[in-house]
């Protein structure tokens, strides 16, 4: 199979997508705008597959239990300003959309597919979806394909030699 990297494509009606080559998550830190107030984090893994210590809210709410865990995952929220922040501490694998305004609560990436999905980012006036497993290819998808093209021809960011 050959697999066109760094080439946009039309993947739904008004949705553009990028395979990109070996990036990273320091990538985002060059992808993120500021004009966008939020950054969602999909399926953040904490663990590393061995037993270990966490505090965790079990039921929702505010109380917290300490347990042992071999691995936590979850979505999260944060302030752009405060996701980049914490950008330099997170694995390299990451799947992040930075939108506008806040998901609605039953929407989850892992389910919701196709032309349904697309219209509820749109909801969120999302920017982009990067989904980087931390290895080999990753995805960039935006419903703004010139600024995608900016990206294949910006000068701070070199695709052939992504940070």
């Amino acid at each position: 199979m050959d697999l066109e990297i760094h080439k946009i494509k039309e993947i739904h009606p008004g949705v553009f997508w990028m395979l990109l080559d070996w990036p990273t998550s320091k990538l985002l830190h060059l992808l993120l705008s500021d004009k966008y107030q939020y950054v969602w984090c999909h399926n953040h893994l904490v663990g590393n597959y061995t037993w270990d210590k966490f505090t965790l809210p079990l039921f929702g709410g505010s109380t917290t239990y300490n347990v042992i865990s071999r691995t936590v995952t979850f979505d999260f929220i944060l302030p752009t300003g405060e996701f980049r922040s914490i950008l330099p501490q997170l694995r390299a694998g990451i799947h992040v959309v930075q939108v506008d305004r806040l998901p609605p609560d039953y929407f989850d990436l892992d389910k919701v597919k196709g032309k349904e999905r697309y219209r509820l980012l749109n909801e969120c006036d999302w920017l982009f979806e990067f989904d980087v497993p931390g290895n080999d290819y990753g995805q960039i998808a935006s419903p703004r394909k010139e600024w995608l093209e900016s990206i294949l021809h910006s000068d701070k960011i070199d695709l052939k030699n992504l940070p």
